[in-house]
Parts: structure tokens; sequence; C-alpha cells
């Protein structure tokens, strides 16, 4: 049973060239010890997706439409779908059943407050601790996530630490409270690959101990290969193909998947050589997207029914979500 379902999630944004739709009926499920790789160019919804799981869709100028987004905590539970939860109700999921790790840590942080004060305030509201019973499970959190000397990296503010530490004390607010699911938006963007890698065995090793169910949001195939169960690839808005991490990468249905994977540079004879493939023209503006596919205009298989029609999840009968009607 998933721990979360999500069914045709539509996210709205109200902007001066009118009316768009970041997230538009997106599907998901989430199994705990799962990990689902969200991926896709910038501007592709993901982290939109994200901000709409946790119901922090700024409003105005946002607003959540429609869908549903159930949590069931054990299998005998009743969903509860928190799109129907109050803003106080949702506040109360939020870091206890639900938890997110920014995309930089250094303007999602508050320079104004010690790394222990911002990681002890989730226990605060949710635990209602003492304040040395916070000190104390705060302590035990940043030497959980490896920031080395705890005692004193405590009291530090965010920029005492480097981008590795300060990403690790992002981590450490996101676990606080033990979530059931934790959303990671891109959270080894801007870190050097040493870090990178370190960050993500962090990730995996905490998952398996807690046995969270994870949503990681990037867009770096190297990554998804690492650590994602399956893989969900986001185009405009859209959903455009999903699999298992081994589906996709051996077999890629979906032309947009395809360039992706043949946008990574791949090393040849000659080690300082590589060949680096590119994918013509850019994600078209929500506010002027085609009628029919999305991507029509940057795909080599296009054809004048992908100009008129809309696109079905699985148009083909492959059996998983390929939205393309010559994904054969």
């Amino acid at each position: 049973m998933p721990i979360l379902s999500v069914e045709k999630l539509q996210t709205q944004l109200a902007t001066s060239e009118g009316l768009i739709t970041p997230v538009d009926e997106v599907s998901l499920s989430l199994k705990r010890g799962e990990t689902l790789g969200v991926v896709g160019e910038s501007g592709s919804g993901k982290s939109m997706l994200a901000l709409s799981l946790m119901r922090l869709i700024p409003n105005p100028p946002g607003r959540i439409v429609g869908g549903k987004v159930l949590y069931r905590h054990d299998e005998a539970d009743d969903p509860i779908d928190f799109l129907k939860l109050s803003d106080e109700g949702m506040r109360k999921r939020r870091g206890k059943n639900i938890a997110m790790i920014f995309q930089e840590p250094m303007t999602s942080l508050n320079p104004l407050y010690t790394i222990g004060d911002q990681i002890g305030e989730a226990l605060a509201i949710h635990d209602g601790k003492d304040r040395s019973s916070i000190r104390g499970r705060t302590l035990e959190l940043i030497d959980l996530v490896g920031i080395p000397d705890p005692k004193h990296r405590i009291d530090a503010y965010p920029h005492e630490l480097s981008g590795g530490m300060r990403q690790r004390a992002m981590i450490a607010m996101a676990l606080s409270c033990n979530p059931d699911i934790l959303i990671a938006d891109e959270p080894t963007t801007a870190l050097d690959v040493t870090i990178q890698a370190q960050i993500l065995e962090l990730m995996q090793r905490l998952q398996r101990e807690l046995h969270m169910a994870m949503m990681f949001i990037t867009h770096d195939f190297g990554v998804v290969a690492e650590i994602a169960d399956r893989v969900m690839v986001m185009y405009a808005g859209q959903v455009v193909e999903s699999g298992t991490t081994k589906e996709i990468f051996s077999n890629p249905k979906h032309p947009y998947t395809q360039a992706l994977l043949s946008a990574v540079p791949v090393l040849e004879v000659r080690p300082d050589r590589m060949k680096l493939t590119t994918i013509p023209g850019t994600v078209p503006p929500l506010s002027k997207l085609p009628q029919g596919c999305h991507f029509q205009d940057r795909c080599p298989k296009v054809q004048q029914k992908c100009r008129k029609e809309e696109v079905p999840e699985d148009p083909c009968g492959i059996g998983r979500l390929v939205r393309c009607f010559y994904a054969r």
C-alpha cells in the first residue's frame, strides 16, 4: 500500500500573461523505503510539484485547483487528503509526516538564528519538549548528519558554515521529527562533486535507517541512476514518462527522455574529447503552450496528430505512462 498517492494534482498561477498550469494533472505513488527520482529541465514543474505536495504554494498568485494528495501512515489507516486539511491541520503534518529539503540552503536558512535554533524549532512545535530535551535531540541530529564538532556548531550561524555543512543542517531540520515522506529538491545543487557524493551517501543511509519514502528532484541522471528505484520525467508541467529506473535507462520510450539521456556526456576513446548532444530549442513558456503535445516543436518524431490532439498517458498501450503517440 503506498504511503503517498497523488491523483491528478493540478496547480495554477495567475501571471501578467494569464493563467498558467505548472503542475498539470500529475499522478504518482510512493511506498515506504522507496525513492522516486523526478527529472526534467528547468521550468518543467518539478519544484512546483514539491511545493504543491507540501501545500506551500503562495496564494495569491497560486492555487491548487484539482486532484488528491492521499497520505496513509499504516495500511490499516484511512487515507488523509492533505488538500482537504485546514491550514492549521496541514501545519501539523509538515515536518512530522512529510518534510522537504529546499534547493538552496543559504536562502532557506534564516541568517539571524543559529543552526541549533532552526533545527530545534520543529521539535518544539510538534513534540512539545522542554528546552534541555530539544537541545539534546538537536545535538544528536547534528551528529547524525555528519557535521563535525556538534557542541560547537549548534550555536553557529548559517554564514559560519560551509555549503556542505549548511546542506547537512537542512537535512537535519527535515529529519528532526522522523517524517514518513521526505522531498529533496535538488539538494546537491551548487556543491562540488566530492561533497555531492557525501550528501547522497548520507541521504541513502538515513533513508535505510529511518525507512522513509523519498522523492528526489534533480536534473542529473547520474544521481537518478545512483539512488532511485523509479523515475518520473516531467516536461512543461506534465509527466511524459515514468517507470522503473531500469526501464527508463535501458528502454526509454518518450522522445524527450531519449533526448535527455543522449545529452549526458559520454567519454570517447580519447579521454580529453567528449561527445555532447544537445536538445534543440527550449521549454515553451507555460503561458504559450502549443495545442497537442507540449514537446512537439523540439521532437524529431513529430507528426500532424501531435499538433492537433491532446496526448493521453499511454496511447500506445506500453503498460506504463509514456505520453507519446509514436512511442513504439
